[in-house]
């Protein structure tokens, strides 16, 4: 409910300073918007990993359900845009069945301001000492990745790297836990743009090797689940090889296929000029902020496809 409020008081006031650094400077919002990041800045010191009690389990349960919904939200909004291009006739009458749907979309403003928010609670949630609030993490970052891989993802690839490095004496026991992120993340950045994990994933490789450790059964169960999820995703030992299907090869048994463009459509929520003016607003200090911008080429460039492949390929061979 908190977030089906989200975006929808368009007559909002001016957002506080406080709210409005983590939201990419200030304007207006709604509601809902500044109620949750309001509520997110009290309770951000109860996440840190050391302080523990009877809050930690239900603030763990809070991040996964918010996370969750506030991914389900987005993933409507951009089904209902690919519908309407789709099926305009269909998208018009579920409308009027749902009147819900025709105002689910959020404004970028606020999906940058709450991201902005919920990623650094995802990063303590993930060394935490209750085993419960760490999964509930590791769900919680999947499921914000899931918006947006290219920004998300690159913050938390690299500093699960830096934790399995054996140089890092004072992270070494977040190497479990950082395993775990490593897994959760490797299906999201193929999906999008893949040479965020692909360029990073010949070191990761050779850093997590040491995770397979006969004293430590939990680090060594983490690392080959890990193995198991990049052999599922990477081809071993060869480059990838295209096949091009036609038309006439997508046989849909009579039925008729919706959302075939799903990921484009979120993928656009997350590449307007507005939006990437809101990460460029955002402190340094952010894990937004972090991801730098120069992944703002497009993957369908001819040079980085050229790029692609060749990472693929070493990839495939460094495995």
């Amino acid at each position: 409910l908190v977030v089906f409020t989200v975006g929808k008081d368009d007559n909002s006031s001016m957002v506080s300073s406080e709210l409005g650094s983590a939201a990419g400077g200030e304007g207006s919002m709604s509601s809902g918007a500044k109620d949750i990041l309001r509520f997110l800045s009290f309770v951000a010191p109860y996440f840190n990993p050391s302080n523990s009690g009877p809050w930690t389990f239900p603030l763990g349960a809070l991040l996964h359900y918010l996370s969750y919904e506030l991914c389900h939200r987005i993933g409507t909004t951009a089904g209902v845009r690919v519908l309407e291009q789709s099926h305009p006739k269909l998208a018009k009458n579920l409308q009027l069945a749902e009147p819900y749907l025709a105002c689910m979309e959020i404004p970028s403003r606020e999906i940058v301001g709450i991201l902005d928010a919920l990623l650094p609670l995802c990063q303590q949630a993930l060394y935490s000492k209750n085993g419960h609030v760490s999964r509930a993490g590791e769900s919680a970052l999947l499921y914000l990745t899931q918006i947006d891989p290219a920004h998300i993802a690159p913050p938390f690839l690299d500093f699960a790297t830096r934790a399995l490095d054996v140089s890092s004496v004072n992270l070494s026991h977040q190497a479990p836990a950082a395993l775990s992120a490593l897994t959760r993340l490797i299906q999201p950045s193929l999906r999008r743009r893949p040479s965020v994990l692909l360029q990073r994933l010949p070191e990761i490789l050779r850093l997590s090797l040491a995770g397979i450790d006969s004293n430590d059964q939990n680090k060594t169960i983490r690392t080959l689940i890990l193995y198991r999820n990049i052999a599922s995703w990477i081809p071993i030992g060869i480059g990838p090889k295209r096949a091009s299907v036609s038309g006439s090869q997508l046989n849909n048994s009579g039925t008729i296929r919706l959302g075939n463009n799903i990921t484009e459509s979120i993928r656009g929520l997350s590449s307007t000029m507005e939006y990437q003016q809101l990460l460029q607003s955002l402190p340094e200090s952010s894990l937004l902020y972090q991801a730098g911008f120069s992944l703002s080429l497009s993957s369908e460039d001819e040079e980085e496809q050229l790029r692609l492949d060749m990472l693929v390929e070493e990839t495939a061979l460094s495995m």
